[in-house]
């Protein structure tokens, strides 16, 4: 226990009862690294899920390093600047080893600092981004394994140090948890072409370092700290690494204004052409499109009604995609409402305008159909274009109000009885959505 302890108390600021450790409790110490490590990263974990709810990606990513240092005092932070004032002073070997015990920092050190911290915030962005943060349960856990193999397999400066003696055994199962860590990248993530390319290079990197490193013959408390600081690194951007990149990009439009829609009418399957403003109004926001978005691999789709469809030919004459037509994207069937004010039919048949209003998901206009039925087939027709996402691309989809309030209500905030509640999209107007295709999830981006 007192091992343990110790354990605690040389690699976290983590508070604990104060007790006398002797030299072979120190040297025990080691065994718990990894489990401090695996601490670590769950606290980091816990904090990236509260964060995410409160701030901004980069913000969460900036407070998560923050913290990241704090728990662990900065302690491998010193190790790697000491590093990298003794390897940049270019001098002979005994001269580097007194410039990294000097306490002093050297402008080589506060850079290597600075891109070091610089460096796990945008790996620990990408995870954010990506919804993966459980990875960052494995970031600390996998380099203080590491840590231990340095430990016993580099000659020690000092005898009697604290890395002088580590466990065979406990090396062993080092083996075997790095192993099941790798595993963990292909369980958790995907794998591409380009991705296993940019996780060999990483090794190559690694390796390149350790090479330098093993210069110096035997290593001391700075060189494993910088060592475990590189495995960290190593490992958060090597899950990036792994992941696979294929994404979906979709940008919802509302058709264009028609005269019906000024008059304030149902229009539903009801075949109603653009007017004037309606063209002016997909003409800037086509504009405004490219200025805020690149437009990758676009596939456009419509509605098969004329007004979607001629929306869609005004977007696509922009970007030269000929829009494919597709039935789903339909409004809903209004049915005998069709071309019908509200207050009209608020007049001609009250009681069953208000059950429907109550309960558009069940209950249809006369002759038309419910809400839970135009669900189905856009639903549908969404779930085949997300089956066959095998590269990165960007899906423009031109339709109405009830299939965009669908979308918005059962596929971002994941709840179709919100559909009421969501904020609708105006004509001519649109939104961009991203998918994750690791978490099925859609994220609204941006409002046009």
């Amino acid at each position: 226990m007192k091992a343990f302890l110790a354990a605690i108390m040389f690699l976290t600021r983590i508070p604990v009862p104060k007790i006398h450790v002797s030299s072979t409790d120190w040297k025990k110490s080691t065994v718990y690294f990894p489990f401090i490590g695996l601490m670590i990263g769950a606290l980091l974990m816990l904090a990236s899920f509260g964060l995410e709810k409160l701030f901004s990606a980069p913000v969460s990513a900036f407070l998560i390093v923050l913290l990241w240092i704090w728990i662990t005092g900065g302690l491998h932070i010193d190790g790697w600047m000491d590093l990298a004032d003794g390897f940049g002073s270019n001098r002979s070997l005994d001269e580097m080893l007194e410039i990294m015990k000097d306490s002093r920092v050297g402008a080589m050190g506060v850079i290597a600092a600075i891109c070091l911290i610089l460096g796990k915030m945008v790996a620990v962005y990408g995870l954010i981004q990506l919804k993966l943060p459980m990875i960052l349960i494995f970031s600390p856990f996998y380099s203080r394994f590491l840590l231990i193999s340095a430990i016993k397999f580099w000659p020690y400066r000092n005898e009697g140090g604290l890395g002088t003696r580590a466990f065979y055994v406990f090396i062993t199962a080092c083996c075997v948890g790095e192993s099941f860590i790798n595993i963990n990248y292909y369980l958790l993530v995907n794998r591409s072409l380009w991705t296993t390319t940019l996780f060999n290079y990483g090794n190559h990197n690694r390796t390149f370092y350790l090479k330098n490193l093993s210069k110096i013959k035997y290593v001391n408390g700075r060189l494993l700290r910088s060592h475990c600081r590189v495995e960290r690194m190593y490992h958060s951007f090597s899950s990036l690494g792994h992941l696979e990149v294929c994404w979906m990009k979709i940008v919802l439009v509302r058709h264009g204004e028609t005269n019906e829609n000024a008059a304030h009418c149902y229009l539903g399957h009801f075949d109603a052409e653009l007017n004037d403003n309606g063209r002016k109004q997909l003409s800037l926001f086509t504009e405004k499109l490219k200025q805020v978005t690149p437009i990758d691999s676009p596939s456009l789709y419509s509605s098969d009604l004329s007004r979607a469809m001629e929306s869609a030919q005004i977007i696509g004459g922009e970007i030269q995609l000929r829009p494919v037509s597709e039935f789903p994207l339909r409004e809903l069937n209004f049915g005998d409402w069709e071309g019908k004010t509200y207050d009209d039919i608020f007049l001609q048949d009250q009681k069953h305008l208000e059950m429907w209003i109550q309960d558009p998901f069940t209950v249809a206009p006369p002759n038309g159909e419910t809400l839970q039925q135009l669900g189905k087939r856009f639903d549908d027709w969404l779930d085949h274009q997300l089956l066959n996402i095998n590269q990165n691309k960007t899906i423009i989809m031109v339709s109405h109000g009830g299939p965009i309030r669908w979308f918005l209500s059962k596929w971002v905030k994941g709840d179709a009885k919100e559909f009421w509640n969501v904020e609708g999209v105006g004509h001519g107007k649109g939104i961009i959505v991203d998918f994750n295709e690791q978490k099925k999830m859609f994220t609204l981006l941006n409002k046009l």
